[in-house]
């Protein structure tokens, strides 16, 4: 039972229970949790980016994926932290190049503008010769965080997104963060999971997406993936 959720509860002595009104329930988690051995050839891999806000605590979610050959999505890593915004440019380049990714997805909003400006300039100085800008998509949301999450709930919810292996965190703030409750409390890593399938479900399911997502990808200023 390691490295599931009841090896949480029975090994580790963890008490995880459901929070009615959460995300999602830890039983839709662990009915689509793969190992290493069973995700597929990649199709797109992107790292998500959710930088800490101003409140006490606030983390800078660093959530990665793939869109994999079946169609189906996979969290792959999350190295959330509570950092600086440059240590954050830092660990998020970082964990681009450590899965080997082709984009970096990150919100720009509430007044956010250093985040651009602080990831280009890690960039330049890693990749002083690479020709053109940053591999950056910008997603700008436009919707309270509940509603944001919904298509990517319901997505969990239809078997189509994978964890491999587990991530009590992310996990953790899937099943006990209940919006109503907590409307301003920050769910770092919720956000920046939704953020990386979100890009994913409108790159690889357009017609879907139209309709459920609410994110602007494409507002004035906004850069367009490649």
């Amino acid at each position: 039972y390691e490295g599931t959720t009841l090896g949480r509860q029975e090994l580790d002595a963890e008490i995880l229970d459901d929070m009615p009104g959460a995300l999602l329930a830890r039983a839709v988690i662990e009915r689509n949790r793969v190992d290493d051995k069973d995700v597929p050839t990649a199709i797109l891999r992107v790292v998500g980016m959710d930088p800490a806000g101003t409140g006490v605590g606030d983390a800078t979610g660093l959530i990665a994926g793939l869109h994999g050959a079946d169609g189906h999505d996979y969290v792959t890593h999350d190295w959330s932290a509570k950092l600086s915004p440059k240590a954050a440019a830092e660990k998020a380049w970082d964990l681009f190049e450590h899965t080997g990714a082709d984009l970096l997805i990150y919100e720009d909003n509430f007044g956010k503008g250093w985040v651009k400006e602080v990831l280009t300039t890690v960039w330049r100085r890693r990749n002083p010769t690479a020709p053109g800008g940053p591999p950056l998509q910008e997603v700008w949301a436009s919707a309270g965080k509940q509603l944001r999450a919904q298509p990517v709930v319901m997505r969990h919810e239809q078997n189509l997104i994978h964890h491999v292996g587990v991530f009590p965190e992310l996990e953790d703030e899937y099943t006990t963060w209940i919006p109503e409750e907590a409307p301003t409390k920050s769910p770092d890593r919720v956000d920046a999971a939704v953020h990386m399938l979100t890009y994913l479900m409108k790159r690889f399911r357009t017609g879907v997406a139209k309709m459920a997502s609410p994110h602007l990808l494409h507002r004035p200023g906004a850069r367009r993936a490649s």
